[in-house]
């Protein structure tokens, strides 16, 4: 069934609503937690939530990477500098190999091309080239998806993501959620 610009833009719109949650909770929950004092990445618990956080980083700018490609022809419909921002946050998860990360290691044990179990210290290698091998370097890399309170980046990906979302209400209105 084929969907005019208006449905298109109103689905585009709500999911845009849940990723701008999802992302800006990711980095908060990673903020809280690193403010604890007895935070330590060696703690079993606090290494684990650093996993589940990247996990769900992973997940969702996955999904923004699909929902930037899948609606390219509205993107590129967009006017400057929104248009502009968009490619670059696209551009930005395919140099950083987020969506090849989730496709091959983030839900995965076994290889499905060779059907061998995934080597669990190349999967380190690509989080850590993802997201740092620091809490400094995933602050940095939580900076870039969403700002800490009080700051703002308009070049963001949770800004960049305000911003489609709003002109997608501009467009079609607040709708139903599809």
């Amino acid at each position: 069934m084929a969907c005019g610009m208006n449905e298109r833009l109103n689905f585009l719109k709500w999911a845009l609503c849940d990723l701008i949650v999802d992302l800006t909770i990711n980095t908060e929950v990673l903020r809280d937690a690193v403010s604890r004092q007895d935070f330590s990445p060696e703690k079993p618990r606090d290494h684990a939530l650093i996993r589940m956080v990247c996990s769900s980083l992973t997940v969702n700018l996955s999904k923004l990477w699909e929902a930037l490609n899948h609606f390219g022809k509205e993107v590129n419909a967009l006017d400057e500098p929104l248009r502009g921002k968009c490619i670059e946050v696209k551009k930005e998860i395919e140099n950083r190999k987020i969506y090849k990360f989730r496709s091959k290691y983030a839900a995965h044990l076994i290889d499905n091309d060779t059907n061998l179990p995934l080597s669990l210290v190349e999967g380190e290698k690509r989080i850590t080239a993802i997201f740092g091998s620091t809490i400094g370097e995933l602050n940095s890399f939580c900076e870039w998806v969403c700002p800490s309170p009080g700051k703002v980046d308009p070049n963001s990906v949770t800004s960049v993501l305000c911003e489609l979302r709003d002109y997608c209400r501009g467009e079609v209105g607040t709708g139903s959620r599809p």
